[in-house]
């Protein structure tokens, strides 16, 4: 469901059988860790991404755990998020409302 959505964290390898993903490294650092001048750097641009991005999810049925550090913050790219799934599938399956 996150092929072709920026900002995602893209699966490049699965083994249903030991039940592990490999991704690529999300850039940046969680945005918990953040310090205020990080902070202050952010640009509006970059916040608008990251709501682009949120509708995108939302409009794909695409669930986030939305945990700080599942959100990761880097100068140049911008925000990205990790830890999503469907939000049609598993025992607590729901559509996230923005």
């Amino acid at each position: 469901l996150g092929n072709g959505v920026q900002h995602l964290d893209h699966i490049v390898a699965a083994s249903y059988e030991d039940g592990v993903t490999v991704s690529e490294v999300m850039p940046g650092k969680e945005v918990e860790d953040l310090t205020l001048e990080e902070i202050g750097q952010i640009t509006n641009e970059q916040l608008g991404e990251l709501i682009e991005t949120l509708v995108a999810t939302t409009q794909r049925g695409i669930k986030i755990d939305p945990k700080p550090s599942n959100f990761f913050y880097d100068s140049q790219s911008g925000y990205g998020i990790v830890d999503y799934s469907s939000s049609g599938i598993g025992m607590y399956s729901a559509d996230q409302t923005l």
